[in-house]
Parts: structure tokens; C-alpha cells; sequence
């Protein structure tokens, strides 16, 4: 089983896409609020099987963690997480064609052995040749450099190649004996894309701080950022405990991340460092068991144009599917990038669907 070769994986593809056609030959038919062409979908032993044989391993080789059927871009995957005794394995593989997507490799750690020196095997079926892509070393060497370290001053605790937006990244966290790291480097041409470092406190918790090379403060105080959102949330200062305040980096731009509460609600507030315009906000009922129910911050001046009725119509027409085919286990109105909008999520007795909608 270990010497399977990709082009296997593929015939195996085919075969299983065959197979599941003449098992559900009944899904091409016409039903009611469902468009006859919709495409049949994989079964999920299929997809673990596709998955194994793209690893190299047998059934019994390997324990699922995770077998779960999403809508990534457009798509519907399947995520999948496995192991074995040696290794961590991250499939997402297309629940229509069964191209595996991408996947990821890690090489688990016994006991009290020492922490690999090199990234875990990752790559995808259409994935820039290995050659071409900066080492993990390299990519340790431009994280420290750019938080002005040398190489005797950090622990890694974690170097990876991953996959974001389609990209090869290579995402590193080191430590110092005062502050924790976390870093995400461009594979291919080496470029920083986020950083954050965090001050270690004696008790185990951080406090986040900008990278030692950042050449710019916060233009702005954090005691400022916090009058700024509570002016937002039109509270006063004695009517809010704060539980989360650190400078952040997002984009690229240092940014104030904020968490309030008074008896009766949470906000999470985004501030920028370097103007104090709110980039983004949101406030949740508190209720007794401790869980929220999402309301738009008190100060909002508008109140959404469609009802949360609607929102849910328009979801299930888009879904093909009509309201007693449905349960709906999340609904409510949320902010994202400064606007307002509802956050669904409902299930059918087969699939899970979430949906955003203005």
C-alpha cells in the first residue's frame, strides 16, 4: 500500500465516481425545488478512500479525527483529518470530481523527542515544484530577521508549510524568553505576509506587543482606543470591564482588538492604531447560561433593510431547498467589513449549509 502512486489515485477516482453514479442514479431526477442537473455527490467512504490511497495507506492504517462535508469558493469538499502512528494528515478533497485539493503531512513527534528541524510535507496536485519554493530554514532566517533576532535567541515551536488562498506559506511560532512569535511567509518569494509577537508573562498568558523590528509605534494610545469604542458603543468607562485589549496586526496595519462586557451584553470592537477609525464592531446579548445572541452595537443609526424572515427565504431559495426541509441552527444579524449582515447556518437531514447574506 505504501508505494501508491498518484496516477493510482486518479484511476481510483474514476472507478469510485462510476460507482457512485450507478449507486444513486435516482439524484439525476427531477425534484421539486432542485434543479434537475445538479451533480451527484461522493459518498463519504469514497472520499476517505481517495484520500488513503493519495497517502499511501490502507483503512486500517489510519484513525479519522474529522469527516465533514463543506462549501469552500464556490465548491463542496470534503474535509478530512487522519493519523497513523507517525504522522498527521489534512485532506480537503472535491466532493463532485474527487480531485484531492489539497494536503497537508506532519510528521507526529514521540516522546521526549527532539522538534523536527524541517516543515512537514505539504503540497497539492497542481502545487509549483518543490525546487522553486523557499527552504524552511530560509524562511526561519527572514522571520527572525525581521524581528531582529538571531537564530540562538529563538525556539521554534512550530514550522510548517501550509496552504492559504490557494498559496504555499510557510507558518512559523518561535519564542524568546519574553515574547512568542507567529509568522507567515510567502513559500515562493519570501515576503512577510503577517506577523505578531506577544510579551510572555510569568503566569503563561501574552500580551501582544508589535515586532521588535516594527519601525513605526501606534499612533494612537490603547487607553485611547478603548474610549474610542466605548464612545462608539455609547458607554461610559465605569459601565464596561474589559477582558481582551492588545495591538494587533491585520493586513499588514497595526490595529486595536477589544473585548468588553457590562451585565447585559459583549462587544468586540477592531480599532485602527493609527487613525482610531473603527474597522469593525459587534455586540451580543449575554444570557444566563453564558451564551450571546448577536444585536448590532447600541450606537448603530440604521437597522437592517430585510427582516431576519427574509434573509432565511432567500438562503433556502438559493440552496434549492424550501423551509420544511430545513433546521436552522444559527440566525443573526452580524457586522463584516463595517456592514451589516445576516449569519446563517442550517441542516438537512444529509448536509450543512452557511450563508452570509447582506
Amino acid at each position: 500500500m505504501k508505494k501508491f502512486h498518484f496516477a493510482a489515485a486518479l484511476l481510483l477516482t474514476a472507478a469510485l465516481l462510476s460507482s457512485c453514479n450507478e449507486k444513486n442514479p435516482s439524484q439525476s431526477a427531477s425534484k421539486p425545488g432542485v434543479s434537475q442537473s445538479q451533480p451527484v455527490l461522493l459518498e463519504k467512504a469514497d472520499a476517505r478512500t481517495l484520500a488513503l490511497a493519495h497517502a499511501g495507506l490502507a483503512e486500517g492504517e489510519a484513525t479519522f479525527t474529522e469527516e465533514k462535508l463543506e462549501a469552500e469558493n464556490g465548491q463542496q469538499i470534503y474535509d478530512l483529518e487522519f493519523f497513523t502512528n507517525t504522522a498527521e494528515y489534512n485532506y480537503e478533497v472535491n466532493a463532485i470530481t474527487g480531485e484531492i485539493l489539497s494536503y497537508q503531512k506532519e510528521i507526529r513527534q514521540q516522546p521526549g523527542s527532539e522538534p523536527a528541524s524541517s516543515a512537514p510535507v505539504s503540497s497539492a496536485p497542481n502545487a509549483s515544484s518543490a525546487a522553486s519554493l523557499l527552504t524552511i530554514d530560509g524562511a526561519k532566517e527572514k522571520a527572525l530577521a525581521h524581528a531582529g533576532l538571531s537564530a540562538d535567541k529563538a525556539t521554534f515551536t512550530k514550522a510548517e508549510l501550509d496552504y492559504d488562498d490557494g498559496k504555499q506559506v510557510y507558518d512559523l511560532e518561535f519564542v524568546t524568553g519574553t515574547h512568542k512569535y507567529d509568522y507567515e511567509v510567502d513559500a515562493a518569494s519570501g515576503k512577510i505576509l503577517s506577523h505578531e509577537s506577544e510579551m510572555r508573562q510569568s503566569s503563561g498568558s501574552t500580551v501582544s506587543q508589535p515586532p521588535a523590528s516594527s519601525s513605526s509605534s501606534a499612533a494612537i494610545s490603547l487607553e485611547k482606543a478603548k474610549e474610542l469604542a466605548l464612545s462608539h458603543a455609547g458607554l461610559s468607562a465605569d459601565k464596561a470591564t474589559f477582558t481582551k485589549a492588545k495591538l494587533d496586526y491585520e493586513d499588514g496595519k497595526q490595529v486595536y482588538d477589544l473585548e468588553f462586557v457590562t451585565g447585559t451584553h459583549k462587544y468586540d470592537y477592531e480599532v485602527d492604531a493609527a487613525s482610531g477609525k473603527i474597522l469593525s464592531h459587534e455586540s451580543e446579548i449575554r444570557q444566563s447560561s453564558g451564551s450571546t445572541v448577536s444585536q448590532p452595537p447600541a450606537s448603530s443609526s440604521s437597522s437592517a433593510a430585510i427582516s431576519l424572515e427574509k434573509a432565511k427565504e432567500l438562503a433556502l431559495s438559493h440552496a434549492g431547498l424550501s423551509a420544511d426541509k430545513a433546521t436552522f441552527t444559527k440566525a443573526e444579524l452580524d457586522y463584516d467589513d463595517g456592514k451589516q449582515v445576516y449569519d446563517l447556518e442550517f441542516v438537512t437531514g444529509t448536509h450543512k449549509y452557511d450563508y452570509e447574506v447582506d
